[in-house]
C-alpha cells in the first residue's frame, strides 16, 4: 500500500499537518507541535510511527525546558567543545551511552541528579575538567575557557600543553593557581604563563 494511501478507507490520500498539543506538569501548561496525517476523503487522522516518534522527542524537550535541562543541541555542543565521544560522556554522568544518546536526542528525560549534573558541566568548565582528571579522560580539543580575571586558550592535543595567556593586571593568588591547574591538568610538562598588561 503507498504511505500516502489512508489505511482506513483506502482511496484517500494522507496529507501530513500539526497542530499544537499540550499538558500539564507541576501545575504549569506545556505546549508542543504534534504532527499527523489527515484524509481528504475520509477525513480519518493517522498518526505514523515516525510521527509518534516526533511528538514523543517534542513532548520530551518541552518538559526538559521547562524543568531546566540543557537542550539537545547544548549537550552536543558540550561534547563537541571538549572532543567526548557518547560513551566518555555518560561515563561523566554516570550513565551508560544508549541513555547519553536519548538525552541528546530528547528521546528521554534524565533524573534529578543527573540533570542537576548535566547543568554544571554544561555551564562549568572546571566541572568538566575535574570529570576527565577523576575518569583519566584526556580533553582532545581546543577550549575557550574565560573568567573575569583573565581569558585562555588551552590546547590539550595528546602533547604538552602550548597556551597563550592574557592575565589580567588585578588577579588574586587563587586565581593565579587555577589558570595554572587548567593548564597542567593534562599536560607531560607543566606550563607557566607569563602576565601579559592588557591596555
Amino acid at each position: 500500500m503507498n504511505r500516502n494511501e489512508c489505511p482506513v478507507c483506502g482511496s484517500g490520500h494522507l496529507t501530513e499537518t500539526s497542530e499544537v498539543a499540550s499538558f500539564e506538569l507541576d501545575g504549569a501548561t506545556l505546549s508542543y507541535e504534534s504532527h499527523f496525517s489527515t484524509c481528504n476523503k475520509c477525513g480519518s487522522e493517522i498518526l505514523s510511527a515516525d510521527q509518534s516518534t516526533i511528538n514523543k522527542r517534542a513532548a520530551i524537550a518541552a518538559k526538559n525546558k521547562h524543568l531546566g535541562v540543557p537542550s539537545p543541541s547544548e549537550l552536543k555542543a558540550w561534547r563537541d567543545r571538549w572532543g567526548l565521544t557518547q560513551h566518555i560522556a555518560g561515563m561523566f554522568l554516570g550513565v551508560g551511552p544508549t541513555a547519553f544518546s536519548k538525552y541528546e536526542n530528547a528521546a528521554l528525560t534524565p533524573s534529578g541528579p543527573t540533570a542537576r549534573l548535566l547543568f554544571a558541566v554544561i555551564n562549568s568548565d572546571q566541572a568538566t575538567v575535574e570529570l576527565a582528571k577523576k575518569y583519566s579522560v584526556t580533553l582532545k580539543i581546543t577550549p575557550t575557557i574565560v573568567s573575569s580575571q583573565y581569558s585562555l586558550i588551552w590546547a590539550a592535543h595528546n602533547q604538552p600543553v602550548k597556551a597563550a595567556a592574557k592575565v589580567y593586571e588585578q588577579k588574586s593568588s587563587q586565581d593565579h593557581e587555577q589558570l595554572l591547574q587548567l593548564l597542567n591538568v593534562h599536560a607531560n610538562t607543566p606550563f607557566v604563563p607569563q602576565p601579559i598588561s592588557i591596555n
